[in-house]
C-alpha cells in the first residue's frame, strides 16, 4: 500500500513540471503583432529612428530593413523599412 501511495505522489509532483515546461514553449513562437523591445511594445508602422531611440538589443539599422531582438520571442528580428522610413511589422521575419 505504501508503494502505491509514493507512486501515485511521485508521478503528481512529475507531472505538473511537463506542463509548465509546454507552456514556456509555446510562448517563445514569433507574432508580428506583439514584438516587444524592452518593455515596449513595438507598433506597426513605427519610424527606424524611433525603433533605434528605443535602445532594442542588438538593433542594426540597414536603410531598407532593420534588425533587433524581440524580448517577446526571443529571436532576432528581421523588418523592411519602406521609403519613407517606416516598419511594415508583418514583413518581419525571425531567426
Amino acid at each position: 500500500m505504501k508503494k502505491l501511495l509514493l507512486a501515485v505522489m511521485a508521478s503528481a509532483t512529475v507531472l505538473p513540471a511537463f506542463a509548465a515546461e509546454a507552456v514556456v514553449a509555446s510562448s517563445n513562437q514569433f507574432d508580428s503583432t506583439k514584438i516587444m523591445c524592452g518593455t515596449n511594445h513595438v507598433n506597426d508602422g513605427i519610424d527606424a529612428k524611433q525603433l533605434g531611440d528605443m535602445h532594442c538589443k542588438k538593433f542594426q539599422d540597414h536603410k531598407t530593413s532593420v534588425m533587433f531582438w524581440d524580448d517577446n520571442s526571443k529571436k532576432l528580428v528581421h523588418c523592411k523599412v519602406d521609403k519613407t522610413g517606416k516598419v511594415t511589422l508583418a514583413e518581419c521575419k525571425a531567426s
